[in-house]
């Protein structure tokens, strides 16, 4: 299995069971996009350390925080839609020295999304990372998941 798909694959497997069950379109909201987006992402950044072969802290240690909405002001904070903005800061050296990225992401009625890295370009601007074995598909570049049931 390529490692892209690796990386895909966990993602929604982080989801849980229950993610893949769905969710109504009300459901979807800017805390559980946020909620879900959070922890798929920390889960992601350890895997792109990991393949570019720097030191790395449990996805826990990363504290990875999400802030998601709607691209246009005047959309409800809710509902299914191709147009949400996720900015994600995290812990890349320990308390104070936090990180931002932003995602494109597309939320379908099932509460499955598509979250498309829109910078910086070093983390997930391009779909390949240089390793020290070569390249791999970066995990940070596109990723899918699903939002838990409930």
């Amino acid at each position: 299995m390529g490692r892209l798909r690796l990386a895909t694959a966990l993602a929604v497997l982080l989801a849980g069971p229950a993610g893949v069950a769905g969710c109504s379109d009300t459901a979807i909201t800017d805390t559980r996009l946020a909620a879900s987006v959070a922890p798929t992402f920390a889960h992601l950044w350890v895997l792109q350390q990991q393949e570019q072969g720097h030191p790395h802290p449990a996805a826990a240690a990363v504290d990875a925080r999400a802030a998601c909405h709607r691209s246009d002001p005047a959309a409800p904070a809710r509902g299914a839609a191709p147009d949400w903005v996720c900015s994600v800061t995290w812990l890349v050296d320990g308390p104070g020295a936090r990180a931002t990225a932003l995602y494109t992401v597309g939320v379908k009625t099932d509460g499955c999304y598509t979250a498309d890295g829109d910078g910086p370009a070093s983390l997930n601007g391009s779909a390949v990372l240089a390793t020290a074995r070569g390249t791999a598909p970066n995990p940070l570049y596109r990723f899918d998941s699903c939002f838990p049931a409930g």
